[in-house]
């Protein structure tokens, strides 16, 4: 198991009021939620009229962001500017993306702190994790936060807890994560695979 600070995660620094290099990355999400309990609400782009907003008043939109028709976006929550959110997607509370990031179409998301520039591809499930900058999930990927067993997420120490990722990390379709999972920046996974020919 690694125990590292969150500087060997993101060895860029992460631009948000709460983030502090010496905290283990999972301390980052109780730091989040602090923030967003008193973030200052406010919606600074044109929203569809066909997106949700449940507890706007909790809810932090920043400018030259695109909501997509059909989008559900529960507060607290923050999204950074330039960031899309498609249609479909999720977003349960407890929420922070970094600017210029994109979630894609049926993706579900609570608890979550992701940095800039990351892509979220369609139909990923994230909860209770901590995302780097510059990272894509490919479609289908799952961050999985609750062991079978019942026992504490290690070495978090939390019932439930998703993956840590690193900046510039590549996942590949279809790809689950056990809970607790850590992954160092710029690591690549994807499914193997074998091509059979007739």
């Amino acid at each position: 198991m690694l125990h590292q600070s969150n500087q060997q995660f993101f060895p860029q620094g992460f631009e948000a009021p709460f983030y502090v290099d010496s905290l283990f990355p999972w301390e980052l999400l109780d730091s989040m939620q602090t923030t967003l309990q008193h973030l200052t609400s406010g919606i600074k782009s044109d929203i569809s009229p066909l997106a949700y907003l449940e507890n706007p008043k909790t809810i932090f939109i920043d400018k030259d962001v695109v909501i997509e028709p059909g989008a559900y976006i529960k507060g607290p929550c923050y999204i950074g500017k330039g960031s899309q959110i498609r249609h479909g997607a999720y977003l349960r509370g407890n929420v922070w993306i970094g600017p210029n990031s994109l979630i894609g179409h049926a993706s579900e998301l609570k608890n979550v702190l992701i940095g800039s520039k990351s892509v979220l591809a369609h139909f990923v499930y994230a909860a209770d994790s901590v995302i780097g900058s510059d990272v894509n999930l490919a479609s289908h990927v799952t961050l999985a936060n609750l062991r079978l067993d019942g026992k504490a997420v290690l070495p978090m120490e939390k019932p439930k807890f998703g993956s840590i990722i690193g900046d510039g990390v590549k996942i590949g379709c279809h790809v689950v994560l056990n809970p607790g999972s850590q992954i160092l920046p710029n690591t690549k996974i994807y499914l193997k695979q074998q091509l059979q020919y007739l």
